[in-house]
């Protein structure tokens, strides 16, 4: 009954593979890598800090084997955890490096203790007039349970957690190569190799690989359109098969007055998926698991329209940010490759003392790989405030609402967790979002 339960607790999507944007795609000059930057006027910066929280979670069911009945009053707990944030700006080159983890600990004995953790870096380096090289790379862990915790990016790197395993763990590592022929035209050329992992030993990860090849041609000062094609492919564990993607886009870009930046893309995706699938017993009724999962040998080729749009403002101490759209992605363990529909934002208002932040989400799977009677969908909101008390030590709270979606015949599950405690930070500044 307890792997029943733990089917919905991890199923909040969290897509954290954020890629910098270079300045041919996004003229709005912002590090990418925490809110926190906003409260640094200058190129360099380093901070560490430390944080202790309580924290209250309303779903937090326990499960009766005499009565065989179940009930919910809700669970305490507790996360202590730091981090740091750091960029340097040299006279060819950028770099940024962030890392934040916690550990979370409950009195329920529903609710699995662990980490949350995420490293990100990234690199950019200027080789002569006309090359630009980018490195980046991102590691980490998911617990379920959290609402919002960083900028989203959509693609088939896209990371989801699994709504049988607890705890989802990631990597990813990137490489990019721009050439500048002109002031108006330029091309890049790109590679990306990712892995996903869970807890539930029965999950299917998925290890691969992404490369991409756009043209750039800036039509005025402010406008830019591209033309893109990308492949991309991952193997799924077990021998369950394998995916193989073919995609061709175009994007427009424009700057607005007032650091306003909208993007718009739209195109193609021609998929290829073929294995044999396989789920956990415990979630089967015959050969049809939960939300109408046939077992058993797929081989499907599909062509699917890929569209999105985002909108960003980024202004001193200021930062608004939202997309969404449909792309093809990996899957989070139970959808193997999947169409995904999403819609995510931030927003992020810092003060002299204090720091506001909301941050939301929302998407749907459609196999792509296999027969599944049903989609299956999760949101997540998280809110957060704080603020710098004295020299060294501030206080934040923090909100996150998660609906975790029903895969039959589980039910959807919503989760209400409170927040709040102390922050230790070397240069004196409130806590973010993320």
């Amino acid at each position: 009954m307890k792997i029943r339960i733990f089917a919905l607790l991890s199923a909040v999507a969290a897509s954290v593979f954020a890629q910098e944007p270079t300045q041919m795609d996004n003229p709005i000059n912002y590090n990418p890598v925490s809110l926190a930057s906003q409260f640094f006027e200058h190129n360099n910066y380093f901070n560490y800090y430390a944080l202790v929280n309580g924290m209250y979670d309303s779903y937090a069911p326990t499960y009766n084997n005499t009565t065989g009945q179940q009930t919910n009053n809700g669970s305490f707990g507790y996360s202590v955890g730091g981090g740091l944030s750091a960029y340097h700006s040299f006279r060819r080159a950028t770099l940024s490096l962030s890392y934040s983890g916690t550990y979370r600990n409950y009195n329920s004995p529903l609710f699995s203790n662990g980490t949350d953790q995420n490293l990100a870096l990234s690199f950019m380096r200027r080789l002569g007039r006309r090359w630009t090289l980018g490195l980046s790379a991102n590691a980490g862990t998911v617990l379920y349970g959290t609402g919002y915790f960083g900028p989203a990016s959509e693609g088939p790197n896209a990371i989801a957690t699994n709504p049988f395993s607890a705890n989802t763990r990631y990597a990813s590592a990137g490489v990019s190569l721009a050439y500048q022929q002109t002031r108006r035209l330029s091309y890049v050329v790109s590679g990306t190799f990712f892995l996903q992992r869970y807890s539930f030993v029965n999950a299917i990860g998925a290890t691969g690989g992404a490369g991409n090849f756009g043209v750039n041609y800036r039509t005025t000062a402010r406008t830019t359109v591209s033309a893109n094609y990308g492949f991309s492919a991952f193997t799924y564990q077990f021998g369950s098969g394998d995916s193989r993607l073919h995609s061709i886009s175009g994007t427009v870009s424009h700057l607005f007055p007032h650091n306003w930046f909208l993007s718009v893309n739209g195109g193609v995706t021609h998929s290829n998926v073929n294995g044999f699938i396989s789920i956990p017993v415990s979630a089967l009724t015959g050969n049809v698991g939960a939300g109408g999962y046939v077992v058993g040998r797929y081989n499907t080729s599909s062509n699917f329209p890929s569209f999105g749009a985002t909108v960003t403002r980024i202004f001193r101490r200021f930062q608004l940010s939202a997309s969404g759209g449909q792309s093809i992605m990996s899957g989070n363990g139970y959808y193997l490759a999947s169409r995904n529909q999403y819609a995510n934002g931030n927003y992020s208002k810092s003060f002299r003392r204090a720091n506001l932040s909301f941050g939301g989400n929302w998407y749907r799977l459609e196999s792509a790989a296999n027969t599944v009677t049903y989609s299956y969908s999760a949101a997540g909101f998280a809110a957060s405030y704080s603020y710098q008390l004295m020299r060294y030590l501030g206080s934040n709270v923090r909100y996150d609402w998660v609906r975790y979606g029903n895969l039959t015949p589980y039910p959807s599950i919503i989760d209400n967790r409170l927040s709040f405690g102390l922050i230790f930070s070397s240069r004196s500044i409130p806590a973010t979002l993320y």
